[in-house]
């Protein structure tokens, strides 16, 4: 147990501690760095799952570093860094290594055994491995993820949502991500069984929706009360699809949601971690892991429609989760990391430093630099 941090991280968050804002591209290579100490920690190629102030280090978290290797790519090119590019083909290569007999991917550590196949795992793997083989030109990863996504077709339900081998035995709206998976897997291929099986699922999350903005069925645990996380990548599947799709009814849902998000956000200054169906919350924490995609979809939209809101409210979300991350401390297990929730006792991922946080974190901070520069 990290009692230390427990104890300081925790009392400093109940008298509203915040931490100075420093340079945004800080935030980045900190953010980085960490990534790159869970991987080394994990020692298997994949990156650990988090670091927790009570037990410490998890193993290599199969489905997060799927889409962690994508920022890693992301990265490398940006900063034309060849170290960044090799850490992403290590985790590509892990996780063709633990890939499933069937194609699919197991939820949670390859230490989680027995090892339970995931729908939705799957998806953010299939994604990871397309990315690595576009980057590498490396066919055995397009291999991979066509094995993965023949599995996903073979197993969807006839209205296209997935139910076997799915969280909770239930349908998920936030499989529009497992659609944008397959539509990855069709632009490699051009094989159209993999759009129309995308397309089947996106139309099944479409009827979900409210007029309002909201999709029912977002949740993982919880109906009524989803977290941000989950919402978002709901909508966040709606906006990739859109754009290869260059689908406007896509585009819309995505956007609707958004927007409700935005006029919440605009009157109350605070982002919630849980929402109801008519946009309420009782919360008084965050999810910052919600808060980091919720800003990354926010310029994507500012990107697409030039309008200087979305840019503003983006710019304001990742400076209070900038507020809350720790740049300077010399413990390398916690500096740059982002935290699942604040306060650090919320109810989300509780007093830990969860990988994708980090990772959703510095794919905003990275699309906020490229923003500006269209400025």
């Amino acid at each position: 147990m990290d009692l230390k941090n427990l104890f300081f991280r925790t009392v400093g968050d109940a008298v509203g501690r915040s931490y100075g804002i420093v340079d945004n591209e800080r935030y980045i290579h900190e953010g980085l760095r960490w990534l790159m100490h869970a991987q080394d920690i994990a020692g298997d190629g994949g990156v650990s799952a988090q670091y927790s102030l009570f037990h410490g280090w998890d193993g290599s978290y199969i489905e997060t570093t799927g889409y962690i290797l994508e920022t890693f790519f992301t990265v490398a090119q940006k900063y034309r860094n060849a170290e960044y590019k090799k850490r992403a083909v290590r985790m590509a290569d892990f996780l063709v290594h633990v890939q499933l007999s069937s194609g699919a991917f197991q939820s949670g550590t390859p230490q989680d055994l027995p090892a339970v196949p995931r729908v939705f795992n799957t998806g953010e793997d299939i994604r990871g491995l397309v990315t690595a083989y576009e980057k590498t030109g490396r066919k055995q990863y397009l291999k991979a993820a066509r094995k993965a996504a023949d599995w996903l077709i073979a197993i969807q339900e006839k209205d296209g949502s997935w139910i076997q081998h799915e969280f909770q035995h239930r349908k998920h709206a936030y499989h529009a991500r497992t659609a944008w998976a397959l539509l990855r897997v069709w632009q490699a291929t051009k094989e159209k069984t993999y759009r129309q099986a995308a397309e089947k699922n996106l139309r099944w999350v479409l009827s979900k929706q409210q007029k309002n903005g909201w999709f029912s069925e977002c949740d993982f645990t919880t109906p009524k009360w989803p977290f941000t996380h989950a919402i978002d990548y709901t909508m966040s599947g709606f906006f990739a699809s859109s754009r290869i799709l260059k689908n406007a009814t896509y585009w819309k849902a995505g956007k609707t949601c958004a927007d409700a998000l935005l006029r919440y956000y605009g009157r109350h200054v605070f982002m919630p971690a849980t929402f109801d169906p008519d946009w309420k919350s009782v919360n008084t924490y965050t999810c910052l892991t919600g808060d980091a995609q919720i800003a990354y979809t926010w310029l994507m939209v500012f990107q697409e429609t030039h309008d200087q809101k979305y840019l503003k409210y983006a710019v304001k979300l990742l400076d209070d989760i900038k507020k809350t991350v720790d740049v300077s401390t010399e413990d390398l297990n916690i500096r740059g990391a982002v935290a699942g929730a604040f306060p650090h006792y919320g109810g989300y991922s509780r007093w830990n430093y969860p990988n994708w946080a980090t990772k959703f974190f510095v794919d905003a901070c990275v699309l906020l630099e490229e923003c500006q520069k269209e400025q």
